[in-house]
């Protein structure tokens, strides 16, 4: 069998040098040059915002994440586009536009109060809606536990969400570059539909 791969598939779906072009195609597809008839396969749009994003970190230590506070983020290190924002004054991920959304944190925890265990839960901001929960059993109170958690949940525009403290003892987050820690907490929430 001979593979002629000079006829490989172009952008329209056409060999990459056809000696003639069919002149029926519909006009549209925006990837052939004016040399070259209309595509019979057009460019698929995606969904507006499908893919945004944002990415927090909190590099500086908590001392004593109370009972009920939300995990602070200081740190955006990425946003893709404008249907998520962060808002730094109630540590809340805030979804601008009604959707499917992926979430995943990673947080260094310490008990505050000896060995006890730490219990985290993604909820909204008004406490009506628990998303998730992640937690670890017997966090000593020296060095760190990472306790990592992801769910999806669909939401609507001007939900805010949080991560708190759930436990029953307030939490230590650590100090980001302390060894062998790189950040206190991360999250990420990206809309996936």
């Amino acid at each position: 069998m001979i593979i002629d791969a000079g006829m490989g598939r172009s952008c329209c779906g056409m060999g990459s040098y056809p000696t003639t072009y069919p002149t029926t195609y519909p006009a549209g597809c925006g990837c052939c040059t004016s040399t070259v008839p209309a595509c019979p396969y057009p460019t698929p749009t995606p969904a507006p915002d499908a893919g945004s994003a944002i990415s927090n970190r909190q590099n500086v230590g908590v001392a004593a994440l109370a009972v009920g506070d939300s995990v602070p983020f200081d740190s955006t290190s990425r946003v893709v586009g404008t249907d998520l924002t962060y808002d730094s004054t109630a540590n809340a991920f805030v979804i601008n536009t009604a959707g499917t959304y992926y979430f995943t944190w990673n947080v260094l925890a310490a008990s505050a109060d000896g060995e006890s265990d730490v219990l985290l839960r993604l909820q909204t901001l008004d406490g009506m809606n628990n998303l998730a929960y992640s937690g670890a059993v017997a966090v000593p109170a020296t060095g760190s536990t990472l306790i990592s958690g992801s769910t999806i949940a669909t939401l609507p525009a001007g939900a805010s969400v949080v991560l708190v403290n759930a436990g029953t003892t307030p939490v230590v987050l650590p100090e980001a570059g302390t060894t062998p820690m790189a950040f206190a907490a991360d999250m990420t929430v990206v809309r996936i539909g």
